[in-house]
């Protein structure tokens, strides 16, 4: 059993941290909005960002980041993009506390605004300076509501060190979503943002009413 930390209690954050509790392991969410941490922990719904669906029941929720990142032996980010150099810099400050070193996990996809840095350079900036083998990227095809009706799916991890990879790889998989390691971490951070562009260009074709072959067109040559 690992100690797992995630940062974000929305629909993605909450699918997530109910998908590695399925897998055995002891996940906390964090979140700040505190009727969403009461709703995990009593009734162990999320209602304000998935209706009808229920998380694991091991799965905790709190507002206080110092309580989430006790013990954590991973921090899985699911933050909006925005949010996640604020939230690093305060995890910085608990980790320098602690002296803890957990294997940091972005799911966040997207480009900083202003700075348009991935958010594996802003954690490397704010947390691991000196160890960015310790930053892992996950991305891929994939929605939430679909993952927590346990579709099958298929999501990169990727990290500059492959050890780290592949740790994420046996936390995370299971008999309906399965990760692929590879060493290109920046290539799967920005396949993971601009692929919006592909989803807005592939709903005007399928609102244009165009069929298979303007879709795959699309897809290779996007």
């Amino acid at each position: 059993m690992t100690k797992i930390a995630v940062l974000g209690n929305g629909s993605w954050g909450s699918v997530l941290g109910s998908m590695l509790a399925d897998n055995g392991n002891d996940v906390t969410l964090y979140g700040n909005i505190d009727s969403v941490n009461e709703e995990i922990n009593a009734h162990h719904t999320n209602s304000h960002y998935m209706k009808d669906w229920k998380l694991n029941e091991n799965t905790k929720a709190t507002g206080d980041l110092e309580a989430a990142l006790d013990g954590a032996e991973l921090v899985l980010f699911v933050l909006p993009t925005k949010a996640v150099r604020i939230v690093a810099k305060n995890v910085r400050k608990v980790l320098d506390k602690t002296g803890a070193k957990p294997l940091l996990v972005t799911a966040t996809k997207g480009i900083e605004p202003g700075s348009k840095k991935l958010i594996s350079e802003i954690l490397t900036e704010e947390i691991y300076p000196d160890d960015e083998d310790k930053i892992v990227a996950i991305s891929g095809p994939s929605h939430a509501e679909n993952v927590a009706q346990k579709d099958l799916t298929a999501i990169a991890c990727a990290s500059t060190n492959e050890e780290n990879a592949k740790r994420v790889q046996e936390l995370f998989s299971n008999d309906y979503v399965r990760f692929y390691t590879n060493d290109d971490l920046v290539g799967v951070e920005v396949g993971g943002g601009v692929k919006i562009v592909i989803e807005i260009a592939g709903g005007i074709l399928v609102g244009q009413g165009y069929g298979d072959d303007a879709k795959s067109a699309l897809m290779t040559r996007g």
